[in-house]
C-alpha cells in the first residue's frame, strides 16, 4: 500500500485547518542547509566542456540507504539516478537547485548558477527533462538577479503547478489528460470563490495567461543578463503550447465542439 501524507482532514469553512504555520512545519524541516566542505562544489570557473561530454552511466545504480538530511555529498551520489543517460552537466544543474531549496545557500552556488544557465541554457533545454526544467525555473523564482528573472520563476512555476494539480484531481474522473469532457453534462452555477464559471465559448482567460508568461519570455530574452532564463521560459511555453494533454487544450477542443454544434443548427435545411 501507498504512504500517504497523515494530514488533518478538511472542515467546511477551512481546506487547511492546520493553518499556514501547519502547512509549512513539513517543508521548513526538508530546509536545514547542506553540510558543505571544501571541493563538494566545482571551482567557479570550471571548465564545462568535460561535463557536456560524459553522461551518466544508465547501468549505475544507487545502493546506499537514504542520505541524512544535511549530507550533502551523500545527497548529490543518490541525485545521480535521476540522470542516468543525460550529461553530468545535467547532474550538477540538479545539485544546485537541491541546494538552492535549503536555507542558507551559498554565494558561490548561486554564481555558478547563474554562469551555468548563461553559457549553457540551450544545452541543458536540450537535455534536461520537463520536471527539471520546472524546478530550475522555482530557482529563478527565488534566486533570480533581476525582478523579471524572478517573476518568470513564479509565473511559470504557479501555472505549471496549477496544471498538475488539476490534471490529476480530473484523472479520477476516469478521463486521461488528453480526453476532453463531453458536451451535455455541464453542472452550471458558481466555481471556486463564487465566481461565474469560465464561458468556455467565448472567454479569453485562458488567452491572457498565457500570454503573461509570453511576455515576460521576451523581456528577457531582450536583455543580456536574463537570457538564459529566457531561453529556459520559452521553451517551456513551447511544450505548454504543444501538448496535448493541457488544461488549455482540452477547453479549446470544447470551444471547437461549440462552434461546431453552433454552424450545425445555422446550417440551412435542405430538402
Amino acid at each position: 500500500m501507498k504512504k500517504v501524507r497523515k494530514t488533518p482532514p478538511p472542515q467546511p469553512d477551512c481546506t487547511y485547518p492546520q493553518g499556514f504555520e501547519g502547512l509549512m512545519a513539513p517543508i521548513k524541516r526538508r530546509q536545514d542547509p547542506f553540510f558543505l566542505v571544501e571541493g563538494d562544489l566545482p571551482d567557479p570557473d570550471v571548465d564545462f566542456s568535460p561535463l557536456k561530454a560524459t553522461r551518466i552511466p544508465r547501468s549505475e545504480q544507487w545502493e546506499g540507504r537514504d542520505p541524512f538530511l544535511t549530507d550533502y555529498a551523500g545527497n548529490a551520489m543518490w541525485l545521480r539516478q535521476f540522470f542516468k543517460g543525460k550529461p553530468e552537466l545535467c547532474h550538477l544543474m540538479g545539485c544546485l537547485v537541491m541546494i538552492t531549496r535549503r536555507d542558507d545557500v551559498p554565494p558561490a552556488a548561486l554564481a555558478l548558477w547563474f554562469r551555468l544557465w548563461d553559457e549553457e541554457a540551450a544545452f541543458l533545454t536540450e537535455h534536461l527533462d520537463i520536471r527539471w526544467k520546472i524546478s530550475a525555473l522555482r530557482t529563478f523564482g527565488a534566486y533570480g538577479r533581476s525582478e523579471m528573472e524572478r517573476r518568470l520563476g513564479r509565473e511559470f512555476f504557479l501555472t505549471t503547478g496549477l496544471m498538475k494539480l488539476a490534471d490529476t484531481e480530473r484523472s479520477f474522473s476516469g478521463l486521461g489528460p488528453d480526453e476532453p469532457f463531453a458536451l451535455g453534462r455541464r453542472k452550471t452555477g458558481t466555481v471556486s470563490l463564487g465566481q461565474a464559471s469560465y464561458t468556455v465559448a467565448m472567454g479569453d482567460l485562458d488567452a491572457h495567461l498565457l500570454l503573461q508568461l509570453h511576455e515576460t519570455v521576451n523581456a528577457l530574452n531582450a536583455t543580456d543578463e536574463g537570457r538564459g532564463a529566457g531561453h529556459l521560459g520559452e521553451d517551456v511555453l513551447t511544450r505548454i503550447m504543444s501538448c496535448p494533454k493541457t488544461v488549455f487544450r482540452r477547453l479549446m477542443i470544447l470551444r471547437e465542439k461549440f462552434q461546431n454544434n453552433r454552424a450545425d443548427n445555422d446550417a440551412p435545411d435542405t430538402p
